[in-house]
């Protein structure tokens, strides 16, 4: 099952993005640190979010169906495709 991530170089550009924040908003004295730690938690969290949600998973199956029907055996195959 191929997993492929195309948000990964946005997910690594979002946290750089968050930690130069923090970074900066930190030169300021009258900050928070609190506030700063929670600042960054969110956009931390909101990267990873964006990311999860970005994965792409492709599955593809195929089956035997065998069974029995009034007229007699049946058999045949199936094939699926999907991504998500």
């Amino acid at each position: 099952m191929p997993v492929q991530a195309p948000g990964r170089e946005i997910l690594s550009q979002q946290i750089k993005e968050a930690l130069l924040q923090v970074r900066n908003s930190g030169q300021d004295e009258s900050v928070n640190s609190d506030d700063l730690i929670t600042q960054f938690s969110t956009s931390l969290t909101d990267a990873i979010h964006l990311y999860v949600t970005s994965i792409i998973v492709t599955v593809n199956t195929t089956g035997t169906i065998i069974g029995t029907s009034p007229s007699g055996p049946v058999t045949g195959t199936a094939t699926s495709t999907g991504s998500s």
